[in-house]
């Protein structure tokens, strides 16, 4: 699990750590999305106008012809698209962008070829789970990870 706590009382310090969480988020975001296959973005429908969740849906959607619609049990709509090179190029857009957030994707998860979640950034990236193999580490600052105990 990345750790974005952010206790810095110094406005340049906590400000610094954003800035670090942001580019390791960044990082750790482009190599997941070369190592998975699929990606599927959750958002309100209403948001696809007004921007909360909707950040990015339209053209993800518009990358895949063969993108999937769904709906989760919690009533968020899901675009499923084929991880492309175009998917990979709106996401590195929005990181050379100016963000309140650390993400301005509001939820996705990045899917492997088995379809098992590999990378679930949630919260604009406030919420980031990740399944690391050895490949993954020297792509990883291991000070910014809490290690959740298997299952």
């Amino acid at each position: 699990m990345l750790d974005t706590s952010n206790i810095e009382e110094s406005e340049e310090k906590y400000y610094a750590r954003l800035q670090m969480i942001k580019a390791f988020w960044n990082n750790i975001t482009n190599h997941f999305l070369k190592k998975g296959k699929r990606i599927k973005l959750k958002y309100w429908p209403d948001d696809t106008h007004n921007g909360y969740s909707g950040y990015g849906i339209k053209e993800i959607d518009e990358s895949d012809k063969n993108a999937l619609q769904e709906i989760d049990t919690d009533e968020l709509f899901i675009v499923n698209a084929e991880i492309n090179n175009r998917i990979r190029d709106i996401f590195q857009k929005s990181m050379d962008e100016d963000h309140v957030f650390i993400s301005p994707f509001f939820y996705f998860d990045i899917i492997d070829e088995e379809g098992i979640s590999i990378f679930t950034s949630q919260d604009n990236g406030d919420n980031v789970l990740m399944f690391l193999t050895e490949q993954d580490f020297p792509f990883v600052d291991e000070s910014l990870l809490i290690s959740l105990p298997e299952m």
